[in-house]
């Protein structure tokens, strides 16, 4: 006798059909409508289902960085671009939440010798503002910052602040009354970009130079008494402005630039220069090797120490975010230490 066979599994695959093509008719409508009418909410949708108090969260989170990258606050914050790091920190003390500043030369290079890349030059076409030292210095930027300029970019050649054609010496940023001449000239500039805050720009200019002005006190302070008076460096002159502003002297196995080569006769000089007046410290750079200050500290018994032009560093490092400032007190402690200077408070 034949068995009769049930019908159940047909018509459940049937209606397992059905239900299937409701719902995908359902999301149609839904994926075509809820953009008209509550845009937001279609990624409820389209993503997998989580709890309501969850949903709710993911989606303000969602919201939120999407205006935080899209929305007025993007908007608002104009960029700055900078060379060096002194020049980045000291328009970040000036303009404060109203730019995101940019530093080109990356950690552990050197301005002498560093060259942008494209995505570098694309960085600073975007930007509103573009500081740079000397042509002498980057001269990469003699071939851009026309094209800058005429793009309605404000271009700042710190050099020309000091209304000199050339300057044989470029670390400016090392003289740090020039330093206060600096944030007055980004001041004005920064008002000309910006002029509905102009009291906000005026307020952090008055701040940030006072700051300035306390790091020369404590320098002249400090400097004013030590028991050596000479800064002995293994490596290229970049102290000369600031060991002339604090009546230091300098004596370098180098010129002005690091790319100089060290010749036997100026090693030989240096090393009997220790010898002569018992010098007791050799400063190096802490973006070069410690070989020619080791060389000549095994040749006297002086001790090495180390020293920065503060051209990179990170910028959100410090008080207040200005890392060069920061820097440069650890290169006052440094130089107390090594010139036995007494005048420390």
């Amino acid at each position: 006798m034949l068995k009769r066979r049930s019908s159940m599994p047909i018509l459940s695959f049937l209606g397992l059909f059905s239900s299937l093509r409701l719902c995908l008719l359902w999301r149609f409508l839904m994926l075509s409508l809820l953009p008209v009418l509550a845009p937001v909410t279609v990624w409820a949708f389209v993503d997998t289902p989580i709890p309501a108090s969850s949903h709710s969260n993911a989606n303000n989170t969602s919201l939120k960085s999407a205006f935080a990258s899209h929305g007025s606050m993007s908007q608002q914050a104009y960029l700055a671009v900078a060379t060096i790091l002194p020049w980045g920190d000291l328009i970040k003390g000036v303009c404060g939440t109203r730019c995101n500043v940019k530093v080109l030369l990356p950690p552990g290079a050197t301005p002498h010798s560093w060259s942008p890349q494209p995505h570098d030059i694309m960085a600073i076409k975007k930007a509103r503002l573009f500081c740079f030292t000397s042509t002498s210095l980057e001269p990469w930027a003699r071939d851009f910052s026309g094209d800058f300029r005429a793009n309605g970019m404000a271009v700042v050649e710190a050099v020309n602040i000091l209304r000199q054609s050339a300057v044989y010496d470029p670390h400016l940023w090392l003289d740090f009354s020039f330093d206060m001449l600096f944030v007055g000239h980004i001041k004005r500039a920064l008002k000309e970009i910006d002029p509905s805050y102009g009291d906000y720009y005026e307020k952090r200019a008055s701040s940030l130079m006072r700051r300035l002005s306390k790091l020369d006190r404590d320098y002249a302070s400090t400097l004013s008494a030590c028991s050596h008076r000479t800064i002995v460096l293994a490596g290229h002159n970049a102290f000369k402005r600031l060991a002339a502003r604090y009546g230091l002297n300098v004596a370098s196995v180098m010129g002005i630039s690091p790319d100089a080569h060290i010749t036997a006769r100026t090693l030989l000089r240096i090393i009997d220069l220790v010898k002569e007046k018992n010098i007791p410290y050799i400063f190096f750079e802490t973006t070069s090797s410690d070989k020619i200050a080791r060389t000549i500290s095994e040749a006297t018994n002086a001790k090495i120490i180390p020293i920065t032009v503060g051209v990179t560093g990170d910028i959100s490092r410090g008080e207040g975010g200005l890392n060069f400032i920061s820097l440069m007190y650890d290169n006052l402690n440094a130089l107390s230490t090594g010139l036995g200077c007494h005048g420390h408070k």
